[in-house]
């Protein structure tokens, strides 16, 4: 709540061509502790505001040469003067002459002659609203700049996150394609084992070694594959470190794709002793304008998520699928885990969620960064596809990738974008 002490002080421009009324209000003005400032004309009071920027104006609106109302026209002109409060004084005022007043900017009236306590209290007034007015602003001005300077720390905190993110999500898609490589570097160190013992007791002939050196060559076939996709993946980050759009998106059979990582998980000891396979993929090629490692990394997270899911159960179960419908090409990956409560399956593709142990606990079993999910869908997204859950607890779950069809026979077998 402003009082007169917030307000002493303040300067008050008196604009009357008669000396007569500008001693009386200098007086008024003067007592009530109030700064005046004088103009005995309608110019020099437009010079005045000029150098000085006063709180209050009374301006009388009968004026030789210019009168009030272009007075106050010309101060209001200035947008650094269009604030203050200009209250007109004049012997009689018509309803005209108030409404012009008005739509220049005026406040109020004081009709002579006046009394000394009318004019304090409109003057008291009038300065009062505009001191509570100028705090106002201030306030507003701090907030803007409080706001811009928020604003500046949450956008730079989501770009910390955001990049966090890339490097976690970067992280899991290279432990994915080192874990391949080290089971079949485990599976080739357990063959030569092997071998090498044979060997050392005369139980192999020579012709005996090349069969078990010919197992080998496949094994060691895909540990060079995978270490070209090491390679691929680090390329690709190296382009996009640079901003530039040269991905490869190419024209891509979907089951071709899915069959060479089926091939890759025969190495997986779960997967190829523990686990049964049943594959109905289409007889027709299945095709969709994609980058191959980027969805070949969304086949490895759902694969290796259901083989985590099994745990040490016997008896598990995956079902590979595929097919077209509506325009779109489609790859079901299905399992006979323990399934998905419906709570959760509303927070599966959270970034960060999991229900694995945390990739830094130091337990024995499945670990989980919780980014697996987020990329698959992130990606299969960004084809303008859909990844579906389906999960019934006890049952399985049930992933499906849904991608738009690409047209083999349109020229876009490899497309650069």
């Amino acid at each position: 709540m402003l009082n007169e002490s917030d307000i002493k002080d303040s300067l008050v421009l008196i604009v009357d061509d008669n000396p007569k009324n500008i001693q009386v209000l200098g007086k008024i003005l003067t007592i009530h502790g109030f700064r005046p400032a004088i103009a005995s004309s309608g110019k020099q009071a437009v010079k005045i505001t000029q150098k000085r920027k006063p709180d209050l104006i009374l301006m009388d609106i009968m004026m030789p040469e210019m009168d009030g109302f272009e007075t106050t026209k010309q101060i209001k002109n200035n947008p650094d003067l269009i604030d203050i409060p200009v209250i007109f004084l004049t012997a009689k005022v018509e309803l005209q002459s108030k409404l012009k007043g008005f739509e220049l900017g005026a406040v109020d009236y004081i009709i002579k002659p006046f009394e000394s306590i009318e004019v304090m209290k409109r003057v008291e007034t009038h300065l009062k609203l505009k001191k509570a007015v100028d705090i106002i602003t201030k306030y507003n001005n701090e907030l803007e700049v409080l706001l811009e300077e928020r604003t500046r720390d949450l956008i730079a905190t989501e770009r910390h996150a955001a990049f966090s993110l890339m490097i976690q999500g970067l992280i899991h898609n290279f432990k994915n394609v080192l874990t391949g490589i080290y089971s079949y570097g485990d599976y080739l160190q357990y063959k030569m084992a092997d071998l090498e013992e044979k060997i050392s007791n005369n139980d192999l002939d020579m012709e005996g070694v090349s069969e078990k050196i010919t197992e080998m060559i496949p094994y060691c076939d895909k540990v060079v594959e995978r270490s070209h996709d090491m390679n691929d993946m680090v390329s690709s980050l190296m382009i996009k470190s640079r901003q530039d759009k040269s991905t490869e998106i190419q024209l891509v059979d979907l089951n071709d794709l899915l069959k060479r990582e089926l091939d890759f998980y025969n190495a997986n000891m779960q997967y190829k002793h523990n686990v049964t396979k049943e594959i109905y993929l289409s007889n027709d090629a299945l095709y969709a304008q994609i980058v191959p490692g980027e969805m070949t990394q969304v086949f490895q997270n759902l694969i290796s998520n259901a083989l985590d899911a099994f745990g040490d159960t016997k008896k598990g179960m995956l079902e590979f699928t595929s097919g077209r419908e509506n325009g779109n090409v489609w790859i079901s990956i299905k399992d006979n885990g323990p399934g998905i409560p419906q709570e959760i399956q509303t927070k599966i593709f959270e970034p960060f969620f999991t229900t694995k142990k945390r990739a830094d606990n130091q337990d024995e079993g499945p670990s989980g960064t919780g980014l697996g999910l987020y990329m698959c869908k992130q990606t299969v997204e960004s084809y303008d596809g859909e990844l579906k859950l389906e999960s019934q607890v006890g049952q399985g779950t049930r992933f499906k990738i849904i991608l738009p069809e690409g047209n083999k026979g349109n020229g876009l077998d490899n497309i650069i974008c």
